[in-house]
């Protein structure tokens, strides 16, 4: 049996997959991807259209749902009506304070006389070796 061809995608005159057939489909992608979890996801369809309803944990996952559906045999549109979680919305971006928190922004460096100075990040003074204030050559030194 042949797949691919000129004539693929043309069925005999009136036919039209079921939407039962589309969700049951739809229904199974979801569950074999293993980065989506579909417990909270509700697949219905209506003339080809696939409706996703629910819930799901990120954004990534809420695209990742709808391109999996997207390309089954008689779909002609998917209406993503999925909401990303607000809880694990509020824990992602409590993890990301904390860890902006912890990574610091700039360290504190002691200089030889003592002194706390603010490192800097990247940035540097032409001519001047990095760890080195200005000044501090050897030639301003002899005098």
């Amino acid at each position: 049996m042949t797949l691919h061809g000129p004539y693929t995608g043309r069925g005999p005159k009136g036919y039209k997959r079921s939407d039962e057939k589309i969700i049951e489909e739809a229904s199974q992608r979801l569950e074999r991807d293993g980065h989506i979890d579909a417990s909270d996801i509700e697949v219905t369809a209506e003339d080809g259209v696939i409706r996703l309803r629910g819930t799901v944990d990120d954004r990534q996952t809420k695209r990742r749902a709808e391109e999996c559906v997207e390309s089954i045999y008689g779909v002609r549109d998917v209406m993503n009506e999925l909401r990303v979680s607000q809880q694990s919305t509020q824990q992602r971006q409590g993890s990301q304070g904390t860890q902006a928190s912890q990574s610091g922004r700039g360290s504190l460096q002691t200089s030889q006389s003592g002194q706390g100075t603010q490192a800097s990040q990247g940035t540097s003074t032409p001519g001047v070796r990095q760890g080195e204030q200005p000044g501090d050559d050897k030639l301003s030194q002899r005098h």
